[in-house]
């Protein structure tokens, strides 16, 4: 498989994907920015915190929030693990903090 062979697979799956053809509403979109506008000073977010803020300004509710971190994770665009109540409360806005961390 030569390098035009290799974008030629993954544009057909990226086109193929359901998750990629989902809607996503503006506000949203605006959560997301917001989450990331704090991508330069900060690795990571508190949920009850900085998140929730930024959430309820826009007027999304804590479920819609959870949907929306959890769309994210999904894509690679933050990290929000849900297995443990500690990880829960912690939204990672540099993905590349916690591999460094870990690493």
């Amino acid at each position: 498989l030569n390098i035009q062979g290799l974008r030629k697979a993954i544009e057909f799956t990226a086109r193929n994907d359901p998750a990629i053809k989902q809607e996503v509403s503006i506000r949203w979109m605006a959560f997301l920015d917001g989450l990331l506008s704090y991508k330069k000073s900060e690795s990571y977010l508190a949920l009850n915190g900085d998140v929730d803020h930024i959430g309820s300004k826009l007027g999304l509710s804590r479920q819609e929030q959870d949907v929306a971190l959890g769309i994210f994770h999904e894509r690679g665009l933050i990290i929000h693990l849900t297995a443990t109540e500690a990880l829960q409360n912690i939204v990672i806005v540099k993905p590349q903090w916690i591999i460094d961390a870990l690493g």
